[in-house]
């Protein structure tokens, strides 16, 4: 995720996660669990903050073998038919009015919101992400350039490397 404005005008400070919840059940589902029975496509195995860019980078493990649905979805990715990843979470400290100075750096509009801090539930890989820097950020990083059995891989790494990107619109206050 970036601290870029999300199509619901919200921008989530990339350091203000807290990981507590998360940490325990890293999963990774489709479409935020809302279009199938059983909705886990995969688990994130790490994450790491890029301090220069501000966001959040997840390596994930596909389910590929236990899953149809999983599959289905790891070969949309790997083929480019699903480019986003969705982070799915519940603000704790969000502000409304944020300064003037704050609203032009993130090039907020007016009915514009600052997550502080934010708690992350879980990732979700889905058709459209809100957060369009994150796609170009990972477009610009070559995020999925290879795979097999149900791996991707960014540059020569053993893990794949997905980045997570908003969908926060259905998610505020959840």
């Amino acid at each position: 995720t970036t601290e870029s404005v999300a199509s619901d005008g919200g921008v989530l400070i990339a350091d203000g996660v807290d990981f507590s919840r998360f940490k325990g059940n890293p999963m990774v589902q489709w479409d935020h669990g809302m279009r199938s029975e059983i909705p886990v496509v995969g688990r994130a195995v790490d994450w790491r903050y890029d301090t220069t860019a501000r966001a959040w980078d997840f390596d994930v493990e596909f389910a590929s073998d236990e899953s149809d649905l999983a599959a289905r979805v790891y070969r949309l990715a790997k083929a480019g038919f699903m480019p986003a990843v969705s982070v799915g979470f519940q603000v704790t400290e969000r502000d409304d009015n944020p300064p003037e100075e704050e609203r032009r750096k993130y090039d907020l509009p007016r009915w514009g919101w600052i997550g502080r801090k934010w708690q992350l539930h879980e990732l979700s890989m889905t058709v459209v992400g809100a957060d369009p820097a994150a796609l170009k950020r990972a477009e610009k990083l070559g995020d999925i350039v290879s795979g097999d059995a149900g791996m991707l891989r960014h540059d020569d790494t053993a893990t794949m490397r997905m980045h997570a990107r908003d969908a926060v619109a259905e998610l505020v206050g959840t």
